[in-house]
């Protein structure tokens, strides 16, 4: 128990440091570089909710094109600060997360062994993309915040069901909804996860009532500014559709994997198909991403695309599984793109000897395992990239961790049988 709390101790101090020199190095970065592309629309609707209490990209045109979650976590942030705080983000990303991570390991030390949340925290505290992660403008880090909080209120529910529990779970529910629209689905999943445990019906109203309270007053807040119910803008949804269609109907075969290998690996697009790049085929289609009065009409098309070539749109989308869990790298050098590399290939071996024992599985692992196929599952069949699997890393983690363990388990009983003066 003492060398577990010495590492323990030890994996904190070396977090803490490196999370010290890589916030001082992006400190020194220009602002531009933080507040750029969609890190600089959720800081605006920041700005503007803290300054006007509107939910505005330029302080007078109401938007829903984004989710407000993250806007609004930033908004709190510069409500204690200032406007554009990049040290108060950083610090206060990382702080929520560690807050969030000691939580969890405090339930799970319930139903888990110390070794198994010992390298729980080295993967969460070390990993290199959670790093980028808190030290970005994006809504990553506070989803997966959200997530190692979710999944506390759902052991500690399933543990002893109390109403706070059941209440916080609704709220956290709600509050990963508006801050990741995709996961609007999520609480009907985990009420089916609840009642296979034998969790009362009365615990299982607040998880489905809140956020559906939630997320419909920011569709009736968006019927008021726009006219229509919605829960978000149509744009990124048309993009979507558009790109998943030219995919299905002119990405074939084999040519799917080398699209793959270009975006990630060679970066070389000779001879790769047009529709290869979700990007480019956007920016061609929308140049400066400015929507068009023909947008509905693509829509429609897109979609009778998607129907009519839908098992290659089932092919692509195979390869969207891999796209989905390559290693996050974006713009900090080769050094980072090595670290993450190792990391994540370290984290799925664990995952994979974990998957061999699913039969001794119990509730932690099973309520990981749902977490990360419903996250991988939406996207997937929508756009996949690497940044997405981010927020459910916490879910990796765990499982690794209980990879590793039986593997130091084997090796411990494998000595003492050939060294039985060990014992």
């Amino acid at each position: 128990m003492n060398s577990h709390r010495k590492w323990r101790a030890g994996i904190l101090v070396a977090s803490l440091l490196i999370f010290g020199a890589l916030t001082v190095y992006q400190l020194l970065q220009p602002a531009g570089r933080t507040f750029s592309s969609d890190s600089a629309s959720y800081d605006a609707g920041a700005v503007n909710l803290v300054h006007s209490l509107t939910y505005s990209l330029d302080g007078t045109t109401p938007t829903m094109e984004r989710e407000p979650g993250y806007s609004g976590f930033l908004a709190l942030l510069y409500g204690l600060s200032s406007d554009h705080n990049r040290f108060v983000i950083f610090v206060g990303q990382y702080l929520l997360f560690l807050l969030s991570l000691g939580l969890l390991l405090a339930e799970l030390r319930h139903r888990m062994s110390e070794r198994v949340l010992l390298l729980t925290a080295g993967f969460l505290l070390l990993f290199p993309s959670l790093f980028h992660a808190h030290l970005s403008v994006m809504r990553e880090s506070l989803l997966a915040s959200l997530f190692l909080l979710l999944a506390t209120a759902m052991l500690s529910l399933i543990r002893k069901p109390r109403r706070n529990a059941a209440l916080a779970l609704g709220f956290l529910s709600a509050a990963i909804i508006l801050t990741g629209l995709p996961f609007l689905f999520l609480p009907f999943l985990l009420a089916g996860f609840l009642l296979m445990q034998r969790v009362s019906w009365r615990y299982l109203l607040p998880l489905l009532l809140i956020p559906f309270v939630c997320v419909g007053l920011w569709g009736i807040r968006n019927r008021v500014e726009f006219g229509r119910f919605a829960f978000g803008g149509d744009f990124r949804t048309t993009a979507m559709l558009y790109v998943r269609a030219e995919q299905a109907e002119k990405v074939h075969g084999v040519e799917a994997f080398r699209c793959l290998w270009s975006e990630y690996v060679s970066r070389d697009w000779t001879g790769r198909s047009s529709a290869c790049s979700f990007n480019g085929l956007v920016n061609t289609k929308w140049p400066g991403r400015v929507p068009t009065a023909q947008d509905p009409e693509i829509r429609r098309e897109s979609i009778a695309t998607i129907l009519r070539d839908f098992p290659n749109y089932l092919w692509f989308s195979v390869f969207e599984i891999l796209e989905y869990h390559v290693p996050y790298v974006d713009g900090w050098g080769h050094l980072y793109n090595i670290a993450v590399t190792v990391a994540q290939l370290l984290l799925y071996v664990g995952c994979a000897v974990a998957l061999f024992r699913w039969e001794k599985w119990g509730t932690v692992e099973w309520l990981c395992t749902l977490l990360a196929a419903y996250s991988l599952g939406i996207y997937i069949l929508t756009d996949a990239t690497p940044r997405y699997h981010v927020p459910l890393l916490g879910a990796y983690a765990i499982l690794a961790a209980t990879g590793y363990n039986t593997l130091l388990t084997r090796f411990h009983e494998r000595r003492l049988r050939h060294h039985p003066g060990l014992q």
